[in-house]
Order: C-alpha cells, then sequence, then structure tokens
C-alpha cells in the first residue's frame, strides 16, 4: 500500500516511505483529492528524536494532517503519519541528514 525502504545510514539503519505515494494515500484516505484540485491542503511536518532504550534513539520525520474542514472530530494521533525513520543518537549530524 505505501511502499518503503530500508538502508543503512552513516547513522543508523533507516526506513522511509515514498514520499509522494504516501502523500497522496493520505490525502485520498482523508477525501481531499477533489479539495486539492479547488485550493491548498494544509499539512505540518516535523523532525523529532526519542530515546527508546538507553543505547538506542529514533529520529523521525513525519507530516500532521491540519486541514481543518475534515478534521473537526479526530484525535490528533489519527492524524500523524511518519515519512522516515532512523535509529540513531540525536545529533545536529543526524537532524541533517533529514
Amino acid at each position: 500500500m505505501c511502499p518503503f525502504c530500508s538502508y543503512m545510514t552513516p547513522f543508523g539503519e533507516a526506513i522511509e516511505f515514498d514520499y509522494a505515494k504516501t502523500m497522496q494515500l493520505i490525502i485520498d484516505a482523508f477525501g481531499l483529492s477533489d479539495v486539492g484540485r479547488e485550493r491548498a491542503i494544509n499539512v505540518t511536518a516535523s523532525i523529532d528524536a526519542a530515546r527508546t532504550t538507553k543505547n538506542i534513539c529514533h529520529t523521525s520525520a513525519r507530516i500532521k494532517m491540519t486541514d481543518g474542514d475534515r478534521l473537526h472530530d479526530m484525535q490528533s494521533q489519527n492524524t500523524i503519519f511518519l515519512f522516515k525513520i532512523v535509529l540513531t543518537k540525536e545529533t545536529k549530524e543526524s537532524f541533517l541528514f533529514f
């Protein structure tokens, strides 16, 4: 459904979804395909890191669907979608990789 690839980076193992196909799937799932032909669709992007265990961290890139017309009854955890994740320590260099 959402093609992805797994590969090694200088910082650790990564998983990355096909951005265009994933974004299209999200737009379709929210019923915004026709809306997107008439106006811009609002999304926000973020990069964040978190400690998973004492020695393992991850840095991830994700988008959040923020188009207000379709989201009034949805919980925020249902509107955030992962695009890329790297198992790595949080450093300036690892953030620049995104």
